[in-house]
Parts: C-alpha cells; sequence; structure tokens
C-alpha cells in the first residue's frame, strides 16, 4: 500500500514544473504577403482612377471650349448684323438722296405743267411734260416710292406739313383742301411730307361776312 501512494506522488511532482503543452489552435498565424492577383487588381485600381481623373479634366476643358465658341459665335453675329445694318442704312441713305433730286425735277415739270396754258403748241408741251412726270412716278413706285394721299384725307402731322389754315364751313375742321407739293414715302419712310393747305372753323366775324371755301 505505500508504494503505490508514493509512486503517484511521483509522478505529480516531475509534471509540477513544466507547462501544459499548447495545441494547434494557440499557434500565432504567420503574416500572409498579398498575392500577384491582389497586386494587379490594386494597380488595375489605381490606374482606372487615374483615367476617370483624365477623362474629367479633359470634359471641363471640352465645356471650357465650348462655352468659347459660342461666345465667338455670337460675337460674330453681332459683328454681322452691325456691318449689315451700316451697309443698308449707307445704301438707304444713297437712295433717299437719289429720289429727293429726282422728287425736285418731278416739282419744276409739275410747275411746268401748271404754268403752259393756251395755245396747240402748249397743249402738246403740256402733254409730254404729263406723259414724262407720270413716267417717273411709275419708276419710283417700281423701286417703293409711293405719293402721300392729301386731298381730301385729315390732316396727319407724320405724313403732311401745313402750310396755311383756310376756313370753311362746308369741309371739316382738319380735312386737306389743297395740296400744294406732293410727299413721297420709301417703304415706310417719310422722304418728305406733304406740304399741304387745311381747313378750320371760321371766326364769328367769318361767319358773318359768310367766308366760305370755294372749290377749285
Amino acid at each position: 500500500m505505500p508504494e503505490r501512494f508514493s509512486v503517484r506522488w511521483c509522478d505529480l511532482s516531475d509534471n509540477a514544473g513544466q507547462k501544459p503543452s499548447s495545441g494547434p489552435e494557440d499557434v500565432a498565424p504567420e503574416a500572409k504577403e498579398p498575392t500577384i492577383e491582389a497586386k494587379a487588381k490594386q494597380d488595375l485600381g489605381a490606374r482606372l482612377l487615374e483615367v476617370l481623373a483624365q477623362i474629367e479634366a479633359e470634359r471641363t476643358r471640352a465645356d471650357d471650349l465650348q462655352k468659347k465658341m459660342l461666345y465667338l459665335r455670337a460675337d460674330f453675329e453681332n459683328y454681322r448684323k452691325r456691318v449689315n445694318s451700316e451697309v443698308e442704312a449707307r445704301s438707304r441713305s444713297h437712295v433717299l438722296a437719289l429720289i429727293s433730286d429726282l422728287l425736285v425735277f418731278a416739282d419744276e415739270l409739275e410747275l411746268a405743267v401748271g404754268a403752259t396754258t393756251g395755245g396747240r403748241g402748249a397743249k402738246r408741251l403740256k402733254a409730254g411734260v404729263r406723259m414724262a412726270l407720270d413716267k417717273l412716278y411709275k419708276t419710283l413706285e417700281q423701286h417703293g416710292v409711293t405719293r402721300i394721299s392729301s386731298r381730301g384725307h385729315r390732316f396727319d402731322p407724320r405724313l403732311h406739313e401745313a402750310l396755311e389754315r383756310v376756313p370753311s364751313e362746308a369741309v371739316p375742321e382738319g380735312e386737306i383742301v389743297e395740296e400744294v407739293r406732293a410727299g413721297f414715302m420709301l417703304g415706310d419712310k417719310v422722304i418728305r411730307p406733304s406740304l399741304v393747305k387745311i381747313s378750320c372753323a371760321p371766326t364769328k366775324e367769318e361767319e358773318r361776312e359768310g367766308v366760305k371755301l370755294e372749290d377749285e
């Protein structure tokens, strides 16, 4: 009996200073290096970000160039319109000057027609001048020059210039009773207004004297 007890005591004493052995799960794992595939993915991702940044930069540059192009196009369009307007205005000014000179010539012919009286030769001269005037007016009309209507129309300060006011009971006040000089327009622009006489209400003294407009 004593021998069995001592053997067990020895076994315990021999193992008393020893640490228990650790199992496989207690071994610290070794650090793993990234694989070739992982490195390739990292490089590809970095390259993709770089390419996207370049694309964004080019897109911004393209937007800036497009804006500049639109500004240049707008500036050119404004310049073209301004040049065309100046050319048109200059051309119109020359045309108006020519028409004004022709109308002076027409005025002289009208005076010649009005001053021609009596005799067969005078009648032929008057007919010839009248024919020349009609041809001149027709030519002007073909180029957009029209005569302003005056006699029998209401006075319009945009189209007419009043030379004299004629008292009348028969004609409504403000109506044109006589055209002294014809007026003309080029399109919607007045080249020169008609020089006219307009009716007005007679004064009380004129009414007492029976002043009326004489028909021509």
